[in-house]
C-alpha cells in the first residue's frame, strides 16, 4: 500500500526572512483504538486477547515510566522512543525556570 499525503503550502525561516514553500505532509486515512490493536493482533499471532492486553498495557506503562525518567528506548525495527521537551520562551536564563509550563511528549522515530 502506497503512503497517502497532501501538499500543503508552509511559511518558513525566522523574522523577516520567512518564505512560502511546499511540503508533503502524510494523510492520515483511519484511527484504531488499543481494543481494536489486541484484536488484531490476537488473529495475527494466536495469543489470547487478554495476554496482549497485559502485555501492551506494561510495555506502555514501562515506557512512560523511562521516558519520564529521560531514558531512550529502542524498539527494533519499531523504532526509538525518547523524550521531548518544549516549554515558554524567556527573554533570560535566570527567567527560565521549572515554574514556566513545560510539557513531556514521547517521540517515536
Amino acid at each position: 500500500m502506497a503512503v497517502r499525503y497532501v501538499v500543503r503550502k508552509r511559511k518558513v525561516g525566522f523574522g523577516t526572512q520567512k518564505v512560502e514553500k511546499y511540503v508533503a505532509q502524510n494523510f492520515i486515512t483511519n484511527n484504531m483504538n488499543f481494543k481494536k490493536l489486541c484484536e488484531e493482533i490476537t488473529k495475527i499471532g494466536m495469543v489470547p486477547s487478554g495476554a496482549v492486553k497485559f502485555v501492551l498495557d506494561a510495555l506502555i506503562d514501562t515506557l512512560s515510566l523511562n521516558l519520564r525518567k529521560g531514558i531512550s528506548i529502542q524498539l527494533g525495527d519499531f523504532g526509538q522512543f525518547r523524550p521531548g521537551l518544549s516549554s515558554e520562551c524567556q527573554e533570560t536564563e535566570k527567567e527560565t525556570t521549572v515554574e514556566h509550563p513545560i510539557r513531556l511528549h514521547k517521540i517515536s522515530t
